[in-house]
This record gives C-alpha cells, sequence and structure tokens, in this order.
C-alpha cells in the first residue's frame, strides 16, 4: 500500500493557532493518525500511523513526527516474521519538546504458550534531547508537561510466578522512582509539572504526591479523569444510568460544575496544553452527527468549533 505521507510542504506548524492545529489534529485522528503528541508551541507533532513514508522501503508504519512543516520518521515497527513482534506506539512530549516517551509493545507467535509466558508485554522508552535512556520503564508512559516527571503503569502475569505491576513516578532531575498507590486515571493526562498524579479510588478522585493523597469531594462517580498541568482543577467524566456528563472540579474552591451531558459515547474530553481550555466531543442537537467543542472549565465561552456532515469520533484527543 503506498503511502500518502509525503516530505513536502514547508508551512511551519509553530506557525499556526493552537485551535487550528487542533483542528488539523482533529481531522488526521478521525483518518490517519491517532495517539496526537504536541508541544506548546505547536511546533512538533508526533503521531502513529500503519502508512509509512514514500522513502520508506516497506510499508510498515510507526511514530512519526512533524517538525518545521516536514513529516518525518521517529521509530517505524520492526520488519513482520518474528516469533516476537514488535510495534511502537504511545508517543508523549512535553511541552517545550526536550522530552519524549513511547511505548514498545512485543507480542508473540504461538498461542496459549505465549499467554503461559506473560505476553504481550510493554515497555516504555525514554528519550532527552534526542538521546534515550539505557533503561526501558515497565508499562505505558507518560511525561509531565515541564519534562521532569515520567509515570509508568503496567504489568503481566507470567504462569507460576508473581504478578508483574509497574505504578510508579520517575523523577528524571534525581533519577528516583516512587510507587503509586493507584494507576492513573488517564493515560495522557494525570500527572502534572509538580509530580502530581491523579487516580480513581472506590467511587472518588484522589490526587496524590510524595508529600500527601488528598481525597477530592466530587458530586458523581467518575469513569475517567484528567488534570490540567497547573493542578488547579479536574475535568472527569461520568456514566449515570440515565446519561454520560461531563464535569469539572476547582481544587481550590471545590468547585463542581456541570460541563456537558446527554452523549451516547464517551466526550472524549481533552484539556489545553495551557489548562485554560477544555475540549470535547458531543451531538449539537439529540439525533445529530457528535461535533467538537470548546469551552473554559467554568462553563464559559462554550463554542463549536467543527459542522461536519458526519460524525466525528475523536477530537484531537490532546492538545
Amino acid at each position: 500500500m503506498e503511502s500518502n505521507l509525503t516530505t513536502g510542504g514547508r508551512s511551519s506548524l509553530s506557525s499556526l493557532p493552537r485551535c487550528c492545529l487542533l483542528l488539523l489534529a482533529a481531522a488526521t485522528a478521525h483518518s490517519q493518525f491517532r495517539e496526537l503528541a504536541v508541544t506548546d508551541d505547536g511546533g512538533q507533532l508526533y503521531f502513529v500511523s500503519g502508512l509509512s513514508l514514500k522513502s520508506e522501503p516497506q510499508p510498515r508504519g510507526g511514530i512519526y513526527r512533524i517538525v518545521e512543516g516536514r513529516i518525518e520518521t521517529f521509530v517505524v515497527n520492526p520488519p513482520l516474521g518474528s516469533l516476537r513482534p514488535q510495534s511502537y506506539w504511545n508517543p508523549h512530549v512535553s511541552g517545550g519538546g526536550e522530552v519524549v516517551t513511547y511505548a514498545r509493545m512485543i507480542s508473540c507467535v504461538g498461542g496459549s504458550s505465549c499467554y503461559l509466558a506473560g505476553y504481550p508485554r510493554t515497555y516504555s522508552l525514554v528519550c532527552v534531547q534526542g538521546k534515550c535512556m539505557e533503561e526501558a520503564l515497565g508499562g505505558q508512559a507518560q511525561v509531565s508537561r515541564n519534562g521532569r516527571y515520567v509515570v509508568h503503569v503496567g504489568g503481566w502475569q507470567v504462569t507460576g510466578f508473581p504478578p508483574t505491576a509497574f505504578r510508579h513516578l520517575r523523577d528524571l532531575d534525581t533519577g528516583e522512582s516512587t510507587e503509586i498507590p493507584f494507576r492513573p486515571s488517564h493515560l495522557r493526562q494525570a500527572l502534572t509539572s509538580d509530580g502530581h498524579v491523579l487516580g480513581i479510588g472506590g467511587t472518588g478522585l484522589m490526587l496524590w504526591s510524595r508529600q500527601q493523597l488528598r481525597t477530592l469531594p466530587v458530586a458523581e462517580v467518575p469513569e475517567n479523569a484528567l488534570i490540567n498541568d497547573q493542578a488547579t482543577w479536574v475535568l472527569y467524566e461520568t456514566r449515570p444510568p440515565a446519561e454520560r456528563r461531563l464535569r469539572s472540579f476547582d481544587l481550590s474552591s471545590g468547585r463542581d460544575i456541570l460541563l456537558a451531558r446527554g452523549a451516547e459515547a464517551s466526550f472524549q474530553p481533552s484539556i489545553s496544553n495551557d489548562g485554560q481550555l477544555v475540549l470535547y466531543v458531543a451531538p449539537p442537537a439529540p439525533g445529530q452527527p457528535p461535533q467538537v467543542f470548546l469551552l473554559r472549565p467554568d462553563g464559559a465561552d462554550r463554542r463549536q468549533l467543527t459542522a461536519t456532515g458526519y460524525a466525528l469520533d475523536s477530537c484531537s484527543h490532546y492538545m
């Protein structure tokens, strides 16, 4: 299959307003690109695609990035044919672009023997200033916007042995690793630049740091949750018996605000890199296809960003 990815074009993404970049991300995620990760200035955009550059000898797909308007390969999936096939996914990038993490999944061809041996297994690699660390972290990772902290979570079960689990916060400045008492509430936006991690515990939300564990008295039972980088408010999604709701919780005042309601599927919420905006997908009215909406965490300045004739099943996922 010939890829339609090209290395042509010199229009710099950094010159685009964030909302324009966000809409570009929405369009690409809907068709060919997924798992988008962008720097704060929009100058670097990482994504996963099953397509390949025309310059690549074999169409294997992998992780690509757009830098100064050029699409280039970041890491390509290894050739097929191995009994331990591998693939790369889940890219993350810090706000300044100096730290990049991505996952490597090792599968297995061998039926039940693979399952008994604990496959598939996922590791994450951390690259700082273009150089990847020799030590791979277990599970999936996400990096804080300032590039100092990495959370990695995952595990596997090998028959006859205790389960191997990873649930740690790694300080890249000191090298210190601390176990987290719960799984992060989101695969991308559950970690802040001061090392706070958001999680779901029982019927509520918990906010953890190496100094304290705080329970958040949210109004409804959360299904998933995100936190802005400044650790000032939380965005969470519920699924009550009657309808799904999207809410925000102010960590300072304790104010819990209903932002949207009634979607049948997930709102696919996301928080902007500067922590000031909420993006989500929902039908404008009953019976209409879902579109992308933007608003502030207090519910103000709501805007519909798209008006397509077809349903958008994802927004940028991450701004």
